[in-house]
């Protein structure tokens, strides 16, 4: 039994394609997201019928809720409002309908799996520190929990008296301390590795294994600058960043 857990594609169509192919040729049945589907790039409306056609688990992002909603944004970056508003125009009714019905977290196979953090979730906070993972664990009850939102690839692992950031390699979950396992980003890795980011998780063996999966993001750079998205958008794909 294997798992794939996708997260933030951020209408990256091209590295969302690669990507399920990757899957495809594992033999690997079993999808999970964990949000931001939308924002950003231009291809919104497609990746989320890519994703929806998966039939698979699917939780909310932060994009994911600001495009269903016609509210003003908050306090967002220039570019991620660029890619929301992008992102709201360009979805109908019936998708953004489906977004917003979207669940904040889940269990399955015994694991929570969440976009952000456990810490309050609908305020999207970011586990990027030690902080960020304390405040996290108070709320983690499953020995593993999965998320997204940052886009940077990384392994929590906390007992009573040690909290530690591993590097994302392959994971062999321990009996005793819990794991907070950032699955990394489909469409917009930030970790200076330009190439789309998922992982593959075994809840027989609880192994996590990372997946690294070339794509053509010139293509989608040319999609990026057709919308009249900002050109950074674009710039920042072959960086990584």
């Amino acid at each position: 039994m294997k798992v794939a857990l996708i997260s933030d594609i951020h209408s990256n169509l091209e590295a969302l394609d690669a990507v399920l192919a990757d899957i495809r040729k594992l033999g690997i049945r079993e999808i999970v997201c964990l949000g931001d589907i939308v924002g950003y790039a231009a291809d919104p409306g497609p990746c989320l019928d890519r994703v929806m056609e998966l039939g698979c688990p699917v939780l909310m992002g932060n994009h994911d809720q600001e495009a269903s909603r016609s509210t003003p944004l908050g306090n967002y970056s220039e570019l991620a409002k660029a890619g929301m508003v992008y992102s709201r125009v360009n979805l109908d009714k019936d998708q953004k309908k489906w977004l917003a019905s979207r669940p904040m977290k889940m269990k399955l196979h015994g694991a929570t799996m969440v976009h952000s953090s456990l810490y309050e979730p609908e305020e999207w906070h970011y586990v990027m520190d030690d902080l960020g993972a304390e405040l996290h664990f108070m709320n983690q009850i499953t020995q593993v929990c999965f998320y997204g939102h940052t886009h940077v690839p990384c392994v929590w692992e906390k007992t009573n008296e040690v909290l530690l950031r591993l590097l994302p390699k392959t994971v062999e979950i321990g009996r005793g301390p819990f794991y907070l396992i950032n699955v990394g980003s489909v469409g917009q890795p930030r970790d200076k590795n330009n190439r789309a980011c998922y992982a593959v998780w075994n809840p027989e063996d609880q192994s996590v294994l990372y997946r690294r999966v070339a794509y053509d993001f010139e293509t989608t750079q040319k999609k990026i600058h057709m919308a009249g998205l900002p050109k950074k958008m674009g710039l920042r794909l072959a960086e990584g960043c």
